[in-house]
């Protein structure tokens, strides 16, 4: 691969170092929690992971040979890669996957967006992709422009991914609950269909993502990107709070010395 290890793993040094120290301080705490019951795992200790993700194209997609690719897939394999775990990516819907990586030890997510109501919920290894979402829709005439409290006021129904982080946005932007589609196990590509089927009057993705399932589904297909949800948050390779500290320390580590190459 002829990109760097550094452009590999998104982020600054400074930013992993901070993770890495917040991280830290967390396992003391569960570390001195759980000193009395002697439950500990050594940082070498062999270890089979399973990584769960969804088709997310393009971060994770299956190539022309079927094989699991995309940015992320590329930024994770490398980095797991280079600590020399076992492991195995799984590909499922994102709602099981959320669930699931809760639940079972020794179990990793991406891409999972990293937002407030989230935070103490998952260990947060390394940052994947800056993402930002908009209001997505069919070109609607140039006059008069598009206007984001008309289109709450006149009842304006928006789909979103049932579980994801953009659906829980919504609210806060100012859409009414009953304007709110959420869908539940479909690709984006799905959306993009009811869209165009008169379903909503927009949905909500990642311009990145509904583009490149826009140009595949139907090249005419026409999308507009309207108006900026929120501030954009950062995807991140996640595992739940079961996942051992040495483990955890083990992962971030390895994100910086990868940062750290030339």
């Amino acid at each position: 691969m002829a990109e760097t290890a550094r452009a590999r793993i998104m982020g600054t040094g400074t930013h992993t170092l901070s993770t890495i120290w917040a991280g830290t301080q967390k396992c003391l705490l569960r570390f001195f929690a759980i000193m009395a019951a002697s439950v500990r795992l050594s940082a070498e200790e062999p270890v089979q992971l399973d990584v769960l993700t969804d088709l997310y194209p393009p971060y994770s997609y299956r190539g022309d040979s079927g094989a699991l690719t995309g940015i992320s897939v590329s930024k994770v394999t490398s980095l797991l890669d280079s600590i020399g775990v076992s492991y195995q990516i799984i590909v499922m819907p994102w709602s099981r996957a959320l669930q699931r990586v809760q639940t079972t030890p020794n179990s990793l997510i991406f891409s999972l967006n990293r937002t407030p109501d989230r935070e103490d919920q998952f260990e947060w290894l390394i940052p994947l992709n800056r993402v930002e979402y908009h209001l997505i829709g069919l070109p609607k005439d140039a006059s008069p422009p598009f206007d984001r409290e008309a289109a709450i006021a006149n009842g304006g129904k928006v789909l979103c991914e049932a579980a994801s982080s953009p659906c829980r946005m919504l609210a806060d932007y100012g859409f009414h609950q009953s304007a709110i589609l959420p869908i539940a196990d479909k690709s984006p590509v799905d959306l993009v269909h009811l869209l165009l089927r008169g379903r909503a009057d927009f949905l909500i993705s990642d311009p990145v993502v509904m583009l490149w399932h826009a140009e595949r589904a139907n090249p005419e297909t026409a999308l507009r990107t309207y108006d900026l949800v929120g501030q954009g948050v950062t995807d991140y390779l996640a595992a739940g709070k079961q996942l051992p500290c040495p483990l955890v320390q083990r992962i971030q580590r390895a994100t910086l010395a990868l940062e750290a190459q030339p």
